[in-house]
Order: structure tokens, then C-alpha cells, then sequence
């Protein structure tokens, strides 16, 4: 089956990611707060996230109405992420987060955990990464319009001259954040202290919203926030609760093939099936993947530690000559993974034949006897097929009724 969900295309109005970086005295948090402004409206509060020692007090007569709170050290993503959830309960449609450089560099931060670990090597950064993630994918499941606040500074780099000297030489200002962080952003902007602003970011529609400036002070107003919010209302409506269900199922499958069976199968997913259905080839593929990739870390690390695992032998595909050995077999029919029971399966065969079940119910979500299986209390076929009589039955129908198929090589 495709893992893509191909429809035409068409433009939906959603929540928008701003991001705004400079150094100090650039105009960060006053831009944030008028870009705010013009997203909600001139009556209705936004939410303002300070973790910058209560600072973002100092602009709250620019800022009102606003629903202030500040977030104190550790900055690690994971209280990033519940601060974000705070101010989403009260409902607010536009938050300033000032600033977005305290989850990467501040007490606490991705920076700060990596250098925790005392590795030397790319290692370190595997669990911090993972982190940052969580905390990019909450901001994109928002169901606001984020403004973050980033700390800027200027690389330096060593050129040659022409007169074969070597000089210290800036380049221009760079958010501190994570380095892919602009990618998930709708709108970047620069903002440099001369009063000029660089766009790194910005679709084509919305880059009149952004003027470029006349004098060192003239920085952007409300009416660039009111230009994004009647871009936004122009498309195409969004059913953001469904679209975090669905973020949701993306970040579940990033944990394996059983997290993402057990999420499938719970109450809360069950009713909202059919909905989910367009996109569940690509997490069971995602779900897969992450299988994969904590097996081969899993081997690596062994190989680092010199304790390698026994190498697991490739599992052989379904053959027909097995079906009349007493030993379990399996094949694949259209989208669904179909036991093959055997007449007769003893004890001897029992552990294969559990873990081709377990394998099944990984890779089959759907509702049915196979999610009903008594796997955990039965230690032979025969105990098996006492405790699940209806299952059994159902199998061995279902097996019979394939047998030539099988044999012939068919599927």
C-alpha cells in the first residue's frame, strides 16, 4: 500500500511559526509583541512566555491586554512543552515565546544535556536531539500562532588577504538555536542593530507584510501581523484537532511497531478510525523504520562496548512445503498477515508459531479475533487453541482455504 496520501492541492489556513532573532537592543521582544497584536486583534490578550528574568514586563504597556508568564530554569524542551500547553488551555490564538535560545544553550538546555553525558563522539547529542524534536513538533501541532524570540551572534571566521595575511573577519548575525530550527519556521527574520532586517524565510504572499525600512527605528508595526492573520483566513479551513491526532500517530509510530499498536487499539484512537486511515500505511512504515533504526543503534553500540548480540538469521519467506511439517508459516493477503495453522503443532513448534502470532498483531490493527488473542497463558498450540476456541477455528478455516493457493506459489 502507498504512504503517501496524494489529494490536489490546495491552500489551508492554519497557525503560523515566526521567528525573530537579533542581539541585544535589536528589537526583538517590542516586534514580537506588534506582530501579536496584529494576529488577535487590538482587544483580545495574547500569551507572552519570558525566560528572560521577568524583562518582558518592562514592554507591558505596549503589550496590553496580554496574559503574561515566565518560565524559570531548567529550559529544558520538556518544560518548554508544558508551558506551551499552559498557555494553549487559556485559549489565547498568538503567543510570544521570548526567548527560543534558552531550550538550546540555557541552564538545562539541549547544549547543556549533550555535554552531560561526557561522550566525545556524535553520541551525544542522540537523546538531546530527540528532545528538541518533541519540542519542534509541539510547536507545530500548536494550535496557535508562535512567535519565538531568539539570541543572535556573529560567527568569526580567519580569511586570507590578498597580501597573504590572515585577518579576523564577522559574518552576519545567526539565531542560536538548534541549526535546523528555521526550517520548521513559517516566517524568519533577522533583525540586526543598525536597524536593518534581513527575511532568510518567508512565502512569496507574505513578504509584502515585511517593508523594508526607512530609518534605523522603523521597525515593523501591528499591520504586519494583521496582513498574516487575513492571509491565514484566506485558506482553506483546518480541522486542527485532528491535525494534532495526527501529528499524534506520527510521533507514537516514531516509537516502534508496539507503541504504535497500542495507541491504534486505544479508546481514544478507536472511534476516529476511519479518519486516520488515509494515513496508515505511512506510520506502520514509520513505525517500521524506527524498528530498524533502534536495532542497528542497538548493534552499534554492542560493536562500541566489544559485546556483540548473536546476529538474529533473516527469516525465510512463507513456503508451501512447510505447511505439512508442524511447523507455522505465514504469508501476506493484500494488506492483511494470515497464520498459517498447522493440523497438527506441538510443543516443539509452539515458540515460532507464538512469535509469528505476536508479529501478526503488530502488523494487522484492525478490529477482529486477532486482536483478542490469548498469547501470554497459553504455552503449546493445544493450551492456545482451549483458551481462543473462536480464534483457532477461524484461523485453521482461513488456512484450509488458501492451501492451494499457497502451493501453487500464488498469493
Amino acid at each position: 500500500m502507498p504512504i503517501l496520501n496524494i489529494q490536489p492541492i490546495e491552500r489551508a489556513g492554519s497557525f503560523v511559526i515566526i521567528s525573530l532573532a537579533g542581539p541585544s537592543g535589536a528589537g526583538k521582544t517590542r516586534t514580537a509583541i506588534e506582530i501579536a497584536r496584529g494576529l488577535v486583534g487590538p482587544n483580545e490578550p495574547f500569551g507572552f512566555l519570558d525566560t528572560e528574568t521577568g524583562r518582558g514586563r518592562h514592554h507591558a504597556d505596549a503589550a496590553r491586554p496580554c496574559n503574561y508568564a515566565e518560565l524559570t530554569p531548567p529550559f529544558s524542551p520538556e518544560r518548554y512543552i508544558e508551558a506551551i500547553d499552559d498557555f494553549e488551555r487559556t485559549g489565547v490564538k498568538a503567543l510570544v515565546l521570548d526567548s527560543g535560545s534558552h531550550e538550546f544553550e540555557g541552564i538545562g538546555g539541549i547544549l547543556e544535556m549533550a555535554e552531560a553525558t561526557n561522550r566525545k563522539d556524535y553520541g551525544k547529542w542522540a537523546a538531546p536531539k530527540a528532545k528538541h524534536k518533541k519540542f519542534m513538533a509541539r510547536l507545530l501541532s500548536a494550535r496557535m500562532h508562535i512567535i519565538v524570540c531568539c539570541r543572535a551572534r556573529q560567527p568569526i571566521r580567519e580569511e586570507m588577504r590578498e597580501d597573504g595575511k590572515k585577518e579576523i573577519v564577522l559574518g552576519d548575525w545567526k539565531e542560536i538555536q538548534e541549526k535546523n530550527f528555521v526550517y520548521e519556521t513559517t516566517i524568519s527574520i533577522l533583525l540586526r542593530p543598525d536597524g536593518t532586517r534581513k527575511i532568510t524565510k518567508c512565502p512569496a504572499d507574505l513578504l509584502p507584510a515585511f517593508p523594508e525600512p526607512k530609518h534605523p527605528k522603523d521597525w515593523l508595526t501591528s499591520a504586519a501581523g494583521r496582513f498574516i492573520a487575513q492571509w491565514v483566513a484566506g485558506g482553506s479551513p483546518v480541522d486542527h484537532a485532528f491535525e494534532e491526532l495526527r501529528r499524534e500517530g506520527q510521533e507514537i509510530a516514531e516509537k516502534g511497531v508496539e507503541a504504535f499498536r497500542l495507541w491504534w487499539n486505544s479508546d481514544e484512537v478507536k472511534p476516529k478510525r476511519d479518519q486516520l486511515k488515509p494515513f496508515l500505511d505511512n506510520f506502520q512504515s514509520i513505525a517500521k523504520t524506527a524498528d530498524e533504526e533502534a536495532e542497528r543503534v542497538r548493534i552499534e553500540n554492542a560493536a562500541a562496548t566489544d559485546v556483540l548480540p548473536e546476529k538474529k538469521p533473516a527469516a525465510a519467506p512463507p513456503r508451501a512445503d512447510l505447511l505439512d511439517t508442524g511447523m507455522p508459516s505465514g504469508f501476506w493477503d493484500n494488506d492483511d498477515l494470515v497464520i498459517a495453522v498447522p493440523q497438527r503443532a506441538g510443543k516443539s513448534s509452539w515458540q515460532a508459531w507464538e512469535s509469528l502470532m505476536r508479529k501478526a498483531a503488530d502488523s494487522a490493527p484492525d478490529e477482529g479475533d486477532l486482536r483478542r488473542l490469548d498469547l501470554d497463558n497459553a504455552t503449546s498450540w493445544e493450551a492456545f487453541a482451549e483458551a481462543n476456541p473462536r480464534a483457532s477455528t477461524n484461523l485453521r478455516q482461513h488456512f484450509v482455504g488458501r492451501r492451494e493457493q499457497l502451493r501453487g506459489g500464488t498469493r
